[in-house]
C-alpha cells in the first residue's frame, strides 16, 4: 500500500523556531522546505548529497556540559533569500547550550520533564517512568521518560519542538513557558529523541522527532534543524505520512538513523510497541561528562535511585556524626537523591497517578505530616488592586529530630509543585528557628523560569518577612518543648530582695547563641544565676535526682506495657484476618453453589489395555495426553501402550446416564522401525504435543505436533496426522544397560537458528540396574546389545559391573529442529562426582552467567543461584516423586536486582541470602537491564486485518534480549532445579535441592522454603532444618532458605485436636496416636490465598497435607512467617496402602499412586479446588475445608489424577489411569434454586403477557380493515 500523502501541509523537516499563536486559531506550519515553498533549500529538508561541511578549525569537543558551547563557527552555507520574499531569523544551535543552562541543577532539568507527564493527568496518564537505558549502538547508558498521557500528533510534536510555544492554559498544570523540554533535555544530555502516539479526530498516528545537538555541531549547521517523521496507525499498521515528497521523507528517515541510537526503521518502531494506544517516550542520549571524565548521573551507586554524582561524593565522606546524621536527612538527600527529590516533588498525593523510578514506585512524602507541634497559620498576601484574594494556609512545627539536627526552613510550592525546598529565613550562625520547618502552597508569585526559585517581586519580599515572623513568634512560644532554656532577665531588670526569687518577664525569648552543640532534653526549665547557686544544698540536688529517676521508671514501665498491648493487638488482628479469610472463601464457595448450582463427576469413556505385569518403576508408561492434534476445536485423547503404539481416542463429552462407554479409536501409530517391524528399544516412556508453526493467522486453529521419547533413547516426531516427520537416536550416549529414571519433553515455536520450524528439547536422566527386567523387543536385540557392549569404555564397563542402582547423577539435553529434526545443540551425559555426606555440604549450587561468551572465563560457584532469585521463584513450586513429574519449561531469566524486603505488618524481615559482594565498573550497567520493552507488536498491528504478515515469534540467538521471549529451559529434576541457556546449551544455574516434599515460597516472603511431611513405616527421620531433627511418622516440618537457614514450623499432621494443649513437644508426639507403622504421606501442596497484600503467583497460601488414612490437614502461616495456624482437618475416604517389596519389585501388578494437587473447576478460573483421591475414591475439597464432590474409583490409579477439559465445556474433566486401562470422568452441573425460580418467573410473566393481548383483542371485535 502506498504511503498517504498530506495535500494540507508540508512539513519536511521542522525549523526549531518560536511559535507566538497562543489563541485557538489552527497555529501555521514551521518554518520548513518542500516543493512547494519558496524558501531556500538549505532551511528544510536535509540533503545528503550536500552536507553542510563542518569548520576545519573544529576540535574534538568536550562531553561536559559547561564546556560544550566552547567550538569554532564556520561560515554560513546559506544562500541569500529570493527577491521579493522575507528573510526570517535563525537561531544558531549554540542557542540551544545557553539556553539549557538555566538549569544549573540537573534534577531541575528532570523534574522538568516530571512535570509535562503531571500535566498530562487530565489527559489520562496515570504513571511517569524514569529509567536507565543502554544504547543499542555503543552500550552507553541513556536516560528514558515514559507517560501514558494523551500524546502528540504530528502538529502537537513539532509545536514541542519550538521555542516559546506552549498550549498549557488550565491553572491546574505547571508548565507555562513552552521553554521546558528543550532546556531540561539539553541540559541532560547532547541528544534526545521522541517517540509519540496519539489518537485525535478518529485519526491515530505515531511521531518520531530527534533533536540532536550532535548532528547540528558536527555538520556544521548554522539554523536548528529538527528532522521528523510520522506514520498513520488508523489501520492498525504504520503507514508513512508524506508532507511534500517521499525523497524528503526518507531524508528524514536517514538523518534520523544516522545519528541516533538505533539502526534500521524497524528498531524505531520497535519503540511503540510498550507505548499503547497512547503516551510518550522521550529518551536522552549522550548524557554529560562532570570535569572528570565520568557521567554527572550515577546509576550504579543503587539500582532504585539516581544520583548526583559530585553531590553523593560529597554526602558519603567520612565526617563528624553529627554532620553524618544531618547528611542522611531528606533536607540533604533531595541534593544528591532523585527518588528523595521525586518524593517531594508534588505537596498532594496522587490519587491515579505514580512515578515509577528504575522499576519501583516513589513514595510521595510531605514532611509538615511528621512535623511536632504542628501549627497552622493562614496568611492573606496584600495582591494588586482588582486582584482576586487568596489565602496561603503555612503548616509550621519542628521536625521529629530536633532538637539533634539543625535543620530549617520552608518548603514552598506553586500550584503543587515544590519550588524552593527547605528555604532558610532565619540567618546563618544563629540557633533561634534551629529544627523549625513549614510547609506552604504559594500560587500567588511567579516561578523562575528553571523552576527552582521564584521571581524577585515586592510580593516575594513581603512573602519572605512574614515568614521570619513566623518563625520568630512559633519559636518564641514553643522553644522550650524540645529543651530550650528561656532568657534570663538582665541584673538590671531583676529586683531582688533577701530571700525572694527572681522576676521572669511574660515576654521572655529563648536562649540564643548556645555554641555548636545545641542543648537537649537534660536542660532544666529553671536556671539559676550564679548567685543563687549557693542557695541550693547536695541534698536538694540528690532529692531532685531521685525524682527524676522514678520517673524514668515510671515511662520505661508504661513503654513495656504498650509493647505488649501492640503485640496482642496484632496477634489478634491476625488470628481475625485468617477468619475473615477463611470466612470469605466459605462465602465464595457458597455463592459459586447457589448461581451455579451443584456439580458431580459422572462416568463418561473407557478404555481397556492388555494386562501387562509391571515389575520395575522404569516400565510405567507415560500417563495419556489431552490435545487438539488436528485444529479441529474437539481434543483427542493420546494413550501409549506397551506394544510400542500410541492410540488417539475420541472421549465422549456429555454422559449424563449411569455407567461407562467405550471411547472410540480414531487411529493409531506404531513407533516400531518401517521396514524390520520387531525392534528392542521402542517402548514409549514419554511423550508431548505442541505446536511449531512459526506463523499463524489469528483466530485459525493450531495443529500440533506429536513427540514419543522410547526406552532406547529413540526420540521420534509426528505431524497431526501421525506422519511420521523424523527420528533420532541418542542412545550411543548412555550405557547398554541402564533405564530413564528422568524424561521430559519441550515443545515450542521458537527457533534457534533461521529457517527452522519450531524447537524440541529433550531431557533426561538415566539409571544402571544389571537386574532390570527386559521387555520382549528388548530380549530380541540382546545379541545386538552384547556386541554394542565391547566396544563401550572402560567407565562405562566398570559402571555396569557394579551391583544395585549407580546413579549417572547428570541429567542429558538434546535440542532438534522441530520440523526436520535436526540437532541444534547438545549437552552430553557425564559422570558427577559424589558429594559428600556432610549435611552442610547436601546443597551445593553451581551458577553460571547468562552472558554465554563470558562463560568460559567463569568458574562453577563464582556467579550463585541467588543472583536469579526471582526468576527461580517465578518457576515454583517444585515437588519431585516419580518420573512424570520430571518438567521442562521455557522462562526468562534475568538478574534479582537488590531491593529492600517489604515490611509487612507482623512479619519477619530476616534476609536469608548472604549479599555477594558486588563490583559495578564506572560507566557500566551489571544489570544488563533492557530499554525498550517489547511487547507483542505484530500481533496487535496485524489483528485487524488477516491478509497483513503472519505473528512473530523471533529467532533466539545469544544476543535475543527480548523480556517476552524465554532464554532459558528449566528442568524440573529429582535433585532440584537446572537452568540451561537456551542458544547454547550451557548451564546457567543449577539449584540442588531436598529430595521430596514441596519447595515453594509459602509465607511469601521472598525466600524459597522446603515442606516434608514425615511417614516411612512409623520409623523416625532425621530432617535439616537449621539443625538435625529427629522427628516421627505424622509430624510435617517446614524450613526457609537454601540452603537451610532456620525452621519455620513443624506440626502434626494426623488427629488434629484443637483444645490439646500440647502441640509441640516429645509429649504431644506421642499423645493421641495409632499405629503409624503403614503410614504414608503424600507429597504436600501449596493452595495460594489473599491476605490482602500481594504476593507473587505460587506463593504465600495454605500448606495441604494428606496421609494414607484419609486425612487432610490444612495449615497457613504464623503471624510473623514463622509458626503454623491450624485451618482445618477431614477425614475423608481417600485412603491407600502400598506394602514395600524387598527387592524393589511392585506387588499386585502395581502400587497405587496417590494423588493431592489444586485444581479449578473450570479452565480459566483463579480459585483452585483440592483434589485428593486414593486407591478406590476421590474427593474435591474446598480451601475452606468443605467436601464439595466425590468420585468412586474403577480401579487403583496408577498415576496421579489428569485434570484437563476434554469434553471442550470450559468445565475441568478427570481421566483415571489403572493398569487394565483409562477411564474418564466428564463434569457435569446442575442448576441451582435461583436459575429456577427466574426461568419460573419469566414463564409467568410471559403467560401473563399473552393471556392480557388475548383478552384485549377479543374485546375490542373483529379488527377493522383498512381505509
Amino acid at each position: 500500500m502506498p504511503p498517504k500523502i498530506e495535500k494540507d501541509q508540508h512539513l519536511v523537516v521542522a525549523n526549531l523556531a518560536s511559535s507566538e499563536n497562543e489563541g485557538g486559531v489552527q497555529p501555521p506550519p514551521l518554518q520548513v522546505s518542500g516543493p512547494d515553498t519558496e524558501m531556500p533549500q538549505s532551511s528544510g529538508a536535509i540533503t545528503p548529497s550536500e552536507p553542510p561541511v563542518p569548520p576545519l578549525d573544529e576540535t574534538l569537543e568536550s562531553r561536559s556540559f559547561w564546556k560544550a558551547g566552547n567550538y569554532a563557527v564556520g561560515p554560513t552555507c546559506r544562500p541569500s533569500a529570493f527577491e521579493g520574499s522575507l528573510e526570517h531569523a535563525r537561531v544558531h544551535p549554540k542557542f540551544l547550550h545557553s539556553n539549557a543552562t538555566s538549569h544549573k541543577w540537573a534534577f531541575g532539568a528532570i523534574a522538568e520533564l516530571m512535570d509535562n507527564a503531571v500535566d498530562e493527568i487530565q489527559n489520562g496518564a496515570t504513571f511517569v517512568k524514569v529509567d536507565k537505558v543502554d544504547v543499542m549502538k555503543d552500550h552507553s547508558p541513556a536516560l528514558l521518560f515514559q507517560d501514558d498521557g494523551g500524546g502528540m500528533n504530528p502538529e502537537l510534536l513539532r509545536k514541542c519542538m519550538s521555542l516559546g510555544y506552549s498550549s498549557k492554559k488550565s491553572n491546574t498544570t505547571i508548565g507555562q513557558y513552552g521553554n521546558g523540554f528543550k532546556t531540561s533535555t539539553m541540559r541532560l544530555g547532547a541528544d534526545v529523541i521522541v517517540f509519540s502516539r496519539s489518537t485525535r479526530a478518529s485519526k491515530a498516528t505515531q511521531s518520531i522527532g530527534l533533536l540532536s545537538y550532535t548532528f547540528l555541531r558536527k555538520t556544521g549547521q548554522d539554523d536548528v534543524i529538527v528532522p521528523m517523521i510520522d506514520f498513520d496507525v488508523s489501520s492498525h499498521w504504520a503507514e508513512p505520512i508524506i508532507y511534500g515528497s517521499e525523497e524528503d521523507w526518507s531524508s528524514n528517515l536517514k538523518t534520523i538513523l544516522e545519528w541516533s541510537p538505533f539502526k534500521s526503521k524497524e528498531d524505531l518502531l520497535l519503540q511503540f510497541e510498550d507505548i499503547g494506544p497512547h503516551g510518550t517516550k522521550v529518551i536522552i542520549f549522550n548524557l554529560w561528562l562532570n570535569d572528570e571524565g565520568i557521567y554527572e548521573l550515577a546509576f550504579d551507586d543503587d539500582d532504585e535511585d539516581i544520583r548526583l554524582r559530585d553531590e553523593a561524593v560529597r554526602g558519603t565522606t567520612k565526617a563528624h556524626k553529627k554532620i553524618a546524621e544531618i547528611q542522611n536527612h531528606i533536607s540533604y538527600r533531595i541534593r544528591y537523591s532523585l527518588r528523595a527529590y521525586a518524593s517531594m516533588l508534588y505537596l498532594r498525593p496522587f490519587k491515579n497517578f505514580q512515578i515509577i523510578l528504575r522499576g519501583k514506585p516513589v513514595q510521595q512524602f510531605n514532611i509538615a505530616d511528621e512535623l511536632r507541634y504542628r501549627n497552622v497559620i493562614t496568611y492573606k498576601p496584600q495582591l494588586a488592586p482588582g486582584s482576586k484574594e487568596c489565602a496561603v494556609v503555612t503548616s509550621i512545627g519542628f521536625i521529629k529530630e530536633a532538637p539533634a539536627l539543625a535543620v530549617s526552613g520552608f518548603n514552598v510550592y506553586h500550584k503543587n509543585r515544590l519550588i524552593r525546598p527547605f528555604w532558610k529565613v532565619t540567618p546563618d550562625g544563629s540557633v533561634k528557628g534551629n529544627g523549625v520547618v513549614g510547609v506552604l502552597e504559594a500560587d500567588f508569585i511567579e516561578p523562575a523560569h528553571d523552576k527552582q526559585d521564584f521571581e524577585r517581586s515586592s510580593l516575594f519580599v513581603r512573602l519572605e518577612n512574614k515568614l521570619k515572623q513566623m518563625v520568630a513568634e512559633f519559636w518564641k512560644n514553643h522553644c522550650h518543648l524540645i529543651g530550650y532554656k528561656p532568657l534570663l532577665p538582665s541584673a538590671r531588670d531583676t529586683q531582688k530582695g533577701p530571700g525572694q526569687p527572681p522576676v521572669v518577664h511574660a515576654e521572655s525569648d529563648c536562649q540564643q547563641d548556645l555554641g555548636d552543640e545545641q542543648p537537649v532534653h537534660e536542660v532544666p526549665d529553671e536556671v539559676t544565676s550564679e548567685d543563687d547557686l549557693g542557695s541550693i544544698t547536695a541534698e536538694q540536688l540528690c532529692e531532685e535526682n531521685i525524682l527524676l529517676f522514678q520517673r524514668c521508671d515510671e515511662y520505661m514501665q508504661k513503654e513495656a506495657e504498650l509493647r505488649q498491648t501492640i503485640e496482642e493487638l496484632e496477634r489478634q488482628l491476625e488470628e481475625m484476618r485468617s477468619k475473615c479469610t477463611q470466612l470469605s472463601s466459605h462465602i465464595e464457595a457458597k455463592r459459586k453453589l447457589k448461581h451455579e448450582g451443584d456439580f458431580s463427576f459422572r462416568e463418561a469413556w473407557f478404555h481397556l489395555s492388555d494386562e501387562y505385569p509391571i515389575k520395575y518403576e522404569a516400565e510405567r508408561l507415560p500417563p495419556p495426553l489431552v490435545a487438539d492434534l488436528n485444529g479441529d476445536g474437539k481434543k483427542e485423547i493420546l494413550v501409549a501402550t506397551h506394544d510400542a503404539k500410541i492410540q488417539v481416542l475420541e472421549p465422549h463429552a456429555r454422559r449424563v446416564d449411569e455407567g461407562f462407554s467405550e471411547a472410540r479409536l480414531l487411529a493409531e501409530v506404531s513407533l516400531l522401525p518401517d521396514k524390520t517391524r520387531v525392534a528392542s528399544g521402542r517402548r514409549p516412556v514419554a511423550m508431548a504435543t505442541g505446536v511449531i508453526d512459526r506463523t499463524y493467522k489469528t483466530g485459525q486453529p493450531q495443529k500440533q505436533v506429536l513427540v514419543v521419547v522410547t526406552s532406547g533413547w529413540w526420540v521420534l516426531c509426528f505431524d497431526h496426522n501421525l506422519k511420521k516427520l523424523w527420528e533420532s537416536n541418542h542412545q550411543d550416549d548412555f550405557p547398554h544397560n541402564a533405564h530413564h529414571r528422568e524424561i521430559a519433553i519441550s515443545i515450542s515455536n521458537y527457533t534457534l537458528k533461521h529457517g527452522d520450524s519450531g524447537l524440541v528439547i529433550v531431557g533426561g536422566r538415566m539409571e544402571m540396574q544389571p537386574h532390570i527386567y527386559l521387555d520382549p523387543f528388548e530380549e530380541i536385540g540382546m545379541a545386538e546389545r552384547d556386541a554394542e557392549q565391547h566396544r563401550r569404555s572402560a567407565s562405562e564397563k566398570e559402571g555396569s559391573e557394579n551391583s544395585g542402582t549407580v546413579n549417572l547423577r547428570h541429567f542429558a539435553f538434546y535440542a532438534h529442529d522441530g520440523r526436520k529434526g535436526e540437532l541444534r545443540w547438545s549437552r552430553k551425559n557425564e559422570n558427577i562426582e559424589e558429594h559428600s555426606s556432610d549435611p552442610s555440604q547436601l546443597i551445593p549450587q553451581h551458577n553460571y552467567k547468562l552472558d554465554v561468551h563470558a562463560l568460559n572465563t567463569r568458574h562453577p560457584g563464582e556467579v550463585e543461584c541467588r543472583e536469579y532469585r526471582e526468576s527461580i521463584l517465578g518457576v515454583m513450586p517444585h515437588h519431585w516423586d516419580r518420573r512424570e513429574d520430571t518438567l521442562l519449561k521455557l522462562s526468562h531469566f534475568k538478574r534479582h536486582k537488590r531491593k529492600t524486603v517489604k515490611k509487612v505488618p507482623g512479619k519477619s524481615t530476616t534476609y536469608p541470602f548472604h549479599k555477594p559482594e558486588e563490583n559495578h565498573p564506572p560507566g557500566k550497567d551489571e544489570t544488563k537491564k533492557i530499554s525498550n520493552l517489547i511487547g507483542k507488536a505484530a500481533k496487535y498491528a496485524n489483528s485487524a486485518k488477516p491478509k497483513k504478515p503472519m505473528a512473530y515469534i523471533p529467532t533466539i540467538t545469544n544476543y535475543t534480549q527480548l523480556w517476552w521471549v524465554p532464554n532459558v529451559v528449566v528442568a524440573h529434576q529429582k535433585e532440584g532445579i537446572e537452568a540451561v541457556h537456551l542458544a547454547s546449551g550451557r548451564t546457567i544455574c543449577k539449584l540442588h535441592l531436598q529430595e521430596g516434599g514441596l519447595h515453594a515460597d509459602i509465607n511469601g516472603d521472598g525466600v524459597l522454603d522446603h515442606v516434608q511431611a514425615v511417614g516411612g513405616n512409623g520409623a523416625e527421620q532425621t530432617v535439616v532444618s537449621g539443625s538435625m531433627d529427629v522427628l516421627r511418622p505424622c509430624w510435617a516440618v517446614a524450613t526457609s532458605g537454601v540452603p537451610v537457614r532456620e525452621q519455620l514450623f513443624n506440626a502434626s499432621i494426623c488427629h488434629h485436636s484443637p483444645f490439646n494443649l500440647f502441640q509441640h513437644g516429645d509429649f504431644y508426639r506421642g499423645f493421641g496416636r495409632s499405629d503409624t507403622a503403614s503410614l504414608e504421606v503424600a507429597t504436600p501442596i501449596l493452595i495460594p490465598k489473599s491476605d490482602g497484600h500481594r504476593h507473587r503467583k505460587g506463593s504465600h497460601g495454605d500448606v495441604v497435607f494428606l496421609t494414607n488414612r484419609g486425612e487432610v490437614t490444612a495449615y497457613s502461616p504464623g503471624l510473623h512467617g514463622h509458626d503454623a495456624v491450624w485451618r482445618w482437618q477431614l477425614l475423608t475416604e481417600a485412603t491407600w496402602s502400598n506394602l514395600p517389596s524387598p527387592s524393589g519389585m511392585m506387588e499386585g501388578g502395581g502400587t497405587t499412586v496417590p494423588t493431592l494437587k489444586p485444581i479449578s473447576l473450570r479452565v480459566h478460573d483463579s480459585q483452585q479446588m483440592i483434589l485428593a483421591a486414593g486407591d478406590q475414591t476421590g474427593v474435591i475439597i474446598s480451601p475452606g475445608g468443605s467436601i464439595l464432590a466425590s468420585i468412586d474409583l474403577p480401579a487403583p490409579p496408577t498415576h496421579a489424577l489428569i485434570t484437563e477439559d476434554f469434553s471442550n465445556d470450559g468445565l475441568t474433566d478427570l481421566i483415571v489411569v489403572t493398569s487394565n486401562g483409562v477411564y474418564g470422568f466428564v463434569q457435569t452441573r446442575r442448576p441451582g434454586a435461583l436459575f429456577f425460580s427466574t426461568l419460573v418467573g419469566c414463564l409467568l410473566v410471559v403467560m401473563g403477557v399473552i393471556f392480557i393481548t388475548q383478552h384485549l383483542n377479543s374485546v375490542k371485535g373483529k379488527p377493522r380493515g383498512p381505509r
